[in-house]
């Protein structure tokens, strides 16, 4: 019984984990869409994780696991974010209709 609760754990932190990690790298990447930087956000995330592991939370197994799902999310949007911004780039700034007169 107590396997299986340890396997339990082990799921459901890796699960919270990634779980978290794409809520909260949508969340930023759609923010930092606004200043046409989006591959900021994930790595903004990523850095902000481990200041906050390194300097209060070192033995959280969440905030740890979380933090690997976040590097990995960050080196994948800094790749995506610069494809992002070279296929904005040719379509030209978006104009946002001005309200009828």
């Amino acid at each position: 019984m107590f396997l299986l609760q340890e396997i339990g754990a082990v799921l459901l932190t890796l699960a919270g984990a990634i779980v978290a990690t794409i809520a909260v790298g949508w969340i930023s990447w759609s923010a930092f869409k606004l200043v046409r930087h989006p591959e900021w956000g994930p790595c903004l995330l990523f850095v902000g994780l481990m200041v906050v592991i390194c300097t209060r939370h070192s033995s959280s197994s969440f905030l740890q696991t979380a933090a690997i799902f976040s590097g990995l999310a960050a080196a994948i949007c800094w790749l995506e974010g610069g494809a992002w911004r070279a296929r904005h780039h040719k379509r030209g700034p978006t104009v946002l209709a001005s309200p009828p007169s």
